[in-house]
């Protein structure tokens, strides 16, 4: 009985994936490998953070601007080295709980790497705020800005991160030469606007990938604090694949480009009036194409079907940001109902077939391609869906569904074509009128002798 309760008791100490704190994760491999090919998206290219990539020989150079950071951050601060030694021993269980794994690396090693990747991030920040007021002629850094760029993009990768938390205790306690937290300033580093007061949802992030996450999925959450949004269904039932943008248009759906004054990421969603299920002929979409002043008119607008889809730009480091926030979705919210940016993926993805759908985006808007060519674009969304990845319990699963029945209606297909045929511009909607009045007079013309007769 001893043996039994001693057994029970003696349990193993927690696994790193069993940690509170663990928020920073190496990718896994169904994500990092895609057909045969490693994917390089989630490895640094200028500058290791963390202890998953120290010590790329690769990143070596990096390390030198780091020391002299460190240096020239204790020498304009007045901080001891060893008050700085000291606040990073004091958290260095917790910020060592924050990653996946558990490190070969003896205690000097490890309080030297999240010491000097701390403070290169504090004064890295501290000095691009100041840019505009400072002159850093002689920084290796800020002199280059596409330098600035590349680090900002290694700053955004899942495993090349330290916790949120050691960072944001860490400036207070030796960043009292600036007046701004240090949340402004990542937000001011990373480019990220928004009008007042900081949400509060961006105080409680893990790290700066969960930062750039949370700040474009804010008007979602704010929507769903409002019960304003599509709610996910609880159902488990397997969500059908989405037309693609071309047969959607094909169908007369029309797309909507967002280009959001609100923060980040805006809800997606399908517009269609009530009535229209049954009435397809009231798309009044022939009379907006031969006159578009009457779009002013928003009870004609709103007969077009209509999908609203925030602007979305790709550019080279597209991809970079979209593996690195699918990856965090997938490791540290297993909630299905919270992977919003794979839902979001996973829509692109089914709107996303050739280059003819990418050309109607573009043409509508809803994507500005910076790539140069549009087989580019396909390859990038093609490649960033995933089949651990599904659309099932998303935001979008309503919006899908409505889509789907939109385009079995036959209807909506003839008065879309008849739209996009007879009635493109003003000019072939009036050939279109005049035809039919001649139509029609030369049939009047036919039957009148035998009405005249008749009577």
């Amino acid at each position: 009985m001893e043996e039994l309760t001693a057994s029970l008791f003696d349990t193993e100490p927690l696994r790193p994936h069993k940690w509170p704190e663990l928020c920073i994760y190496r990718v896994p491999k169904e994500l990092r490998v895609f057909r045969d090919r490693e994917i390089k998206q989630y490895t640094p290219r200028l500058v290791s953070i963390g202890p998953f990539h120290h010590g790329n020989q690769e990143l070596q150079e990096m390390e030198k601007v780091k020391l002299k950071y460190f240096k020239e951050f204790c020498y304009r601060t007045r901080n001891a080295k060893h008050t700085l030694v000291k606040f990073a021993a004091d958290k260095r269980c917790e910020v060592e709980r924050s990653y996946s794994e558990m490190f070969d690396i003896d205690h000097d090693k490890f309080l030297r790497i999240i010491l000097l990747d701390a403070v290169f991030i504090v004064e890295l920040f501290w000095r691009f705020s100041n840019s505009q007021t400072h002159v850093h002629g002689n920084d290796s850094i800020l002199s280059k800005p596409w330098l600035i760029h590349a680090i900002r993009l290694d700053f955004l990768l899942l495993e090349n991160q330290l916790p949120y938390s050691f960072l944001d205790e860490f400036f207070p306690n030796f960043g009292n030469f600036c007046p701004s937290t240090f949340l402004e300033l990542a937000c001011k580093f990373f480019c990220l606007k928004f009008k007042g007061e900081i949400p509060m949802e961006l105080k409680e992030v893990k790290h700066f990938t969960d930062l750039l996450r949370t700040f474009h999925i804010l008007p979602i959450l704010k929507a769903e604090s409002n019960d304003c949004s599509e709610r996910p269904s609880t159902g488990r039932e397997r969500t059908k694949a989405l037309n693609s943008a071309k047969k959607l248009d094909e169908a007369g759906v029309h797309f909507k480009a967002i280009v959001s004054k609100e923060v980040g990421l805006p809800s997606i969603e399908f517009r269609k009036m009530k009535g229209m299920e049954n009435c397809p002929c009231f798309n009044f979409s022939w009379l907006l194409n031969c006159f578009p002043c009457l779009k002013r008119l928003s009870i004609l607008e709103r007969t077009q079907p209509c999908l609203e889809i925030p602007q979305l730009e790709i550019t080279t480091g597209t991809e970079i940001f979209f593996r690195n926030l699918i990856a965090l979705e997938l490791c540290h919210y297993p909630s299905e109902s919270h992977n919003y940016f794979c839902h979001y993926i996973c829509l692109l993805d089914f709107l996303i077939s050739t280059e003819r759908d990418v050309e109607l985006l573009v043409d509508k808007s809803v994507i500005i391609n910076r790539l140069g060519s549009n087989a580019a674009v396909v390859t990038l969304i093609k490649g960033l869906d995933s089949p651990i990845v599904t659309i099932n319990n998303s935001c979008y699963k309503d919006s899908i569904r409505r889509m789907n029945q939109h385009c079995k209606n036959p209807w909506n297909r003839v008065v879309a074509t008849m739209s996009r045929v007879y009635f493109p511009d003003i000019w072939r909607g009036t050939a279109t009128v005049l035809g039919l009045i001649i139509l029609g007079f030369t049939f009047w013309n036919f039957i009148r002798p035998f009405v005249l007769w008749k009577h």
